[in-house]
């Protein structure tokens, strides 16, 4: 009906996504109320397709969380963002996140059992070690493989 986007054989006008949609900045100040997504925090996909995947927001960055994601912080007394964020994406944590799934046509885990994930807490000093070696390390090498440094 409209042709191939990229070629755009019908001549149609072009723009960017962004100038379809209604970008409402009262949608956004509601949805960031109780704690405004901030550098070096971990978002944490809890339901969909991208169950179970977690992420550092990098500096730079403006993040709105939606219905499905949760937000960590970490504690600077007990925790880095990197160690909450390599936890949180590997094979064993996403294990007992499967054994909490609801939901049968979209997998979901509720907020209160991702709290109560099992985690080791090792000492400040050897997280801030981790820390530096996460960010000199590429960026395509997998939180899993690091934590075994």
């Amino acid at each position: 009906m409209f042709g191939d986007p990229v070629t755009n054989p019908k001549g149609w006008k072009t723009g960017q996504l962004n100038e379809l949609c209604d970008v409402d900045y009262d949608e956004y100040v509601k949805r960031v109320a109780r704690s405004i997504p901030l550098p070096g925090d971990i978002i944490y996909c809890r339901e969909g397709a991208r169950f179970g995947n977690a992420a550092k927001i990098p500096t730079g960055k403006k993040v709105c969380l939606g219905q499905r994601m949760m937000l960590f912080r970490a504690d600077s007394k007990v925790a880095t963002p990197e160690f909450i964020w390599a936890f949180l994406s590997c094979e064993r944590t996403y294990q007992q996140a499967v054994r909490r799934v609801g939901g049968t046509a979209s997998p979901h885990v509720n907020v209160e059992d991702i709290k109560a994930f099992a985690t080791i807490i090792p000492p400040l000093p050897l997280q801030e070690k981790f820390a530096l070696i996460s960010k000199t390390a590429r960026h395509r090498t997998h939180p899993a493989n690091l934590a075994r440094v």
